[in-house]
């Protein structure tokens, strides 16, 4: 009976599976939202049936994957499928939620650079290169729909586009990170639910205003920040090693500025929208995503909450 049922949920999980893969790779942008969910079957599975059968469930979604959507579905297939399979395993281990966001967010980093590599080497493309030559195509084109409407392009506004596309290519690991961590807890977003109905015992996210990072993370941050000062040469190991590190410890520092800002308000009993409103025009205007990372780095090092509290 449990043999039957491990392969009935498997056929009905992975027929799911083939139908997101599909819409996946043929609807237009629609078709990206279907991509999202497509390690919700390898989660489920994985905490319903175990680690060991997950991986014979893996490898027959990619022998499917190929099947239906050729060599092309192949890639999101290993992303999706083994950054599912880990996921499952941890929920199925009753892991917090971070710890859940976390692991996702470095198996779904493993996956891409493995591809990354994968396609570099076997198929001899660059992936760097391609996004380079279609930047600049995007700046030059740029440049000459303003020519045509008969505007001069600003040459300082051309010469910081091409910088930030300098910085761009040396930027791609901590990019992949970034992805990865929105893959993941779009994912958890997802999968909570879904486990929910099936009567599993998932953790709720702890409060955004209670995270506090370890403090570790400011002696980091103002290690590599130091480092930044010193001359380097462009595209060398240690200038693309700080510069990534720079902006992954600068988000990090800039999620806990935030989580303080709601944790004020909340104290305070201010309404929710002011913290909203802050993110917001952080993102708009550069001198208060200043302030909040400021703000970050204070509570980091000299613990505000403890003296809010007081």
């Amino acid at each position: 009976m449990k043999g039957t049922r491990f392969i009935t949920e498997g056929a009905m999980l992975l027929a799911i599976f083939v139908g997101l893969l599909l819409f996946s790779l043929y609807i237009p942008i629609i078709g990206q939202l279907f991509m999202l969910s497509l390690a919700v079957p390898f989660i489920i599975f994985t905490v319903r049936h175990g680690l060991k059968k997950a991986i014979v469930f893996f490898i027959v979604s990619l022998l499917l994957g190929v099947l239906f959507g050729r060599v092309v579905a192949l890639p999101m297939v290993v992303a999706f499928g083994m950054s599912g399979v880990f996921m499952g395993y941890l929920y199925k281990q009753q892991r917090s939620r971070y710890i859940i966001l976390l692991g996702g967010t470095v198996a779904f980093s493993m996956t891409l650079l493995l591809l990354y590599v994968l396609v570099n080497v076997v198929l001899n493309i660059n992936l760097m290169e391609v996004m380079e030559q279609a930047l600049s195509e995007s700046i030059a084109m740029s440049k000459h729909t303003l020519e045509m409407m008969g505007q001069t392009p600003n040459e300082a506004q051309m010469k910081q586009f091409e910088q930030a596309l300098d910085l761009i290519k040396y930027m791609f690991p901590s990019l992949i990170v970034m992805v990865s961590f929105v893959f993941a807890f779009i994912t958890q977003l997802i999968t909570a639910p879904i486990l929910k109905r099936m009567r599993y015992e998932v953790e709720r996210f702890p409060p955004f205003h209670q995270l506090q990072l370890p403090k570790s993370i400011l002696w980091y941050y103002l290690l590599v920040l130091i480092l930044s000062f010193f001359s380097m040469e462009t595209g060398s190991f240690l200038y693309i090693a700080v510069v990534n590190l720079l902006m992954v410890l600068q988000t990090l520092i800039l999620i806990q500025g935030y989580s303080f800002i709601f944790y004020f308000c909340r104290q305070k009993g201010y309404s929710k929208v002011i913290p909203i409103v802050v993110i917001v025009l952080s993102l708009i205007i550069p001198i208060f995503l200043q302030f909040v990372r400021i703000l970050g780095i204070i509570d980091l090092g000299f613990d505000l909450r403890k003296k809010q509290q007081k």
